[in-house]
């Protein structure tokens, strides 16, 4: 089995790859199967409405800027 090792933490600033979507990483998911996944939260919209968080695969996130959120 190849073990993948998870670059992203939570607490940094980070852009899907494919989607353009961008923001925090708050959570770190590992499944059985080997994925993991990421769940983004982006700011808040020029609104000042509160956006979804959306979860996506590890690999395809670039880090932005490493622990922008101090934890």
């Amino acid at each position: 089995m190849v073990e993948y090792k998870t670059m992203v933490e939570c607490g940094d600033e980070v852009e899907d790859k494919v989607t353009g979507f961008k923001g925090i990483a708050v959570a770190k998911h590992s499944y059985l199967q080997g994925c993991d996944r990421i769940t983004i939260q982006p700011e808040i919209d020029s609104e000042g409405k509160m956006q979804e968080p959306m979860a996506f695969d590890e690999p395809q996130l670039a880090i932005l800027k490493v622990q922008k959120i101090k934890r």
